[in-house]
């Protein structure tokens, strides 16, 4: 079975698509740094914060040198295991210094407040891709097709947001 993960890059101030890339990976671990250096070249600047979901949690890519002097906030319990009776299971995961640094980073007012900007910047625009457009699956097939494809998703929904919010005109 085929199966695409299709990521963006959302700018927090208009909620347009910085950088939208897919990906034949489940999973977004690997992927925080190429997104990241990939805000960068498109904006030609440092992003001053990273919100990321759970998924891109790694504390390898959290180490990395490239990733200095970028505030990135990214919740290290997003895939708690769980026991049969539904009890959550601590793993060595979760007891990794990263993790541990992010969870005291999340918790602080700062943090709190930063994070919740996740879910108003970045979730709105996949729900109005997938809800409003009804845009819920790939009809091409092949990674490079559906690379194209999620582009043009993310391209009209850029447009879409210029159409809607058109810059006011000077007097």
């Amino acid at each position: 079975m085929q199966g695409y993960n299709a990521q963006a890059g959302v700018d927090a101030q208009a909620q347009v698509i910085v950088v939208a890339e897919v990906m034949a990976q489940a999973a977004d671990r690997s992927h925080l740094i190429p997104m990241i250096e990939a805000v960068r070249r498109e904006l030609r600047a440092e992003p001053e914060v990273v919100l990321a979901d759970a998924g891109y949690f790694s504390s390898e890519a959290l180490e990395d040198e490239r990733l200095r002097g970028c505030e990135v906030l990214v919740s290290p319990d997003g895939h708690r295991a769980r026991t049969a009776s539904g009890n959550a299971v601590v793993s060595n995961f979760a007891r990794q210094p990263a993790a541990v640094r992010m969870r005291e980073k999340l918790a602080t007012e700062q943090g709190r407040r930063l994070y919740a900007l996740r879910q108003a910047v970045v979730e709105p625009v996949f729900g109005q891709i997938k809800e409003a457009r009804g845009i819920r699956r790939f009809l091409l097939r092949g990674l490079r097709a559906v690379r194209a494809e999620w582009r043009l998703i993310a391209l009209t929904h850029n447009l879409l947001k210029l159409f809607r919010h058109p810059a006011p005109h000077p007097a």
